[in-house]
């Protein structure tokens, strides 16, 4: 008996996550987005798609497309297991699963990364298709952290903490990169990655984390200025020689923080070089 087969049609980026894994699942993924898709003939294709896997799981966009799409299902709805999300729950109307299934899948969607994108499946494979084992709840990524430069999908809470596990010299020349959450979890940074593994080729030590376009308490969420204290002065003192700052974010407060950062001044008192590379791989 071949590997049961999940259809997923997701937003387009989370495609990047899915071509990652699907080598890892017990599943076979049969992935779609419906970017560029408009004609009869391609909601009977999805249709067919949907009626052939052993489960479905859509991130669902409200547009015409989809609406097609629902109300073609509508008369199938009772012979497939479908798993229907979107931001709005009242859009969940085509979710044929249990409900608290729905909602951790949910879960595991917000929660992001590879990994728990292996968990949602499993846990589809699992208490949905009713394969053995108990699958793994979702897997708790931190709003801030050091990245591992070699294995993305290992992160460090704290600079000295990340020093001591690679036993790095702090004598040696440093630069801090600064990328954003969103990009970690679409593709694990490798832009920035590729930059850092370079700057390390000439002997300079990288110091790659990402985090939060914002500060949000509500969250637990850092400001830039705070995570730029945090990650790249140690002991009190300054670590890093240069920055380059891969986010879009502001390091100074703007109109777009609710909480504002008493010291607005960060980077004329590190005063060393800050690099904004603009790169067009994510648009």
């Amino acid at each position: 008996m071949g590997r049961k087969k999940i259809f997923v049609m997701l937003w387009a980026s989370h495609v990047p996550i899915l071509n990652r894994i699907k080598d890892d699942l017990n599943v076979e993924l049969d992935i779609a987005t419906d970017g560029g898709l408009d004609s009869q003939s391609d909601v009977e294709m999805i249709v067919d798609r949907m009626r052939s896997a052993d489960a479905t799981i859509m991130y669902r966009h409200n547009t015409e497309f989809v609406d097609r799409v629902d109300e073609a299902m509508a008369k199938y709805r009772s012979e497939c297991k479908i798993i229907s999300l979107a931001n709005d729950p009242s859009m969940w109307g085509l979710t044929t699963v249990d409900h608290a299934d729905a909602v951790q899948c949910f879960m595991y969607m917000q929660a992001s990364g590879d990994e728990n994108f292996r968990r949602l499946f499993d846990f589809i494979d699992k208490r949905i298709l009713g394969s053995e084992g108990e699958p793994l709840p979702p897997l708790d990524i931190p709003y801030e952290a050091v990245v591992d430069i070699d294995d993305s999908e290992i992160t460090y809470l704290t600079t000295k903490e990340y020093l001591e596990a690679k036993h790095i010299d702090t004598s040696g020349r440093f630069v801090g990169i600064i990328a954003s959450r969103p990009s970690y979890m679409a593709d694990g940074l490798c832009v920035e990655r590729a930059l850092a593994k370079e700057l390390r080729s000439l002997g300079v030590t990288p110091i790659l984390i990402y985090c939060m376009f914002s500060k949000r308490s509500d969250l637990g969420t850092r400001s830039h200025i705070e995570c730029i204290k945090d990650f790249f002065y140690l002991d009190g003192e300054m670590l890093v020689d240069a920055m380059v700052k891969f986010s879009t974010a502001f390091i100074r407060n703007s109109k777009y923080d609710n909480e504002p950062d008493p010291n607005d001044n960060i980077l004329a008192e590190m005063n060393i070089p800050v690099y904004a590379p603009i790169i067009m791989n994510r648009m």
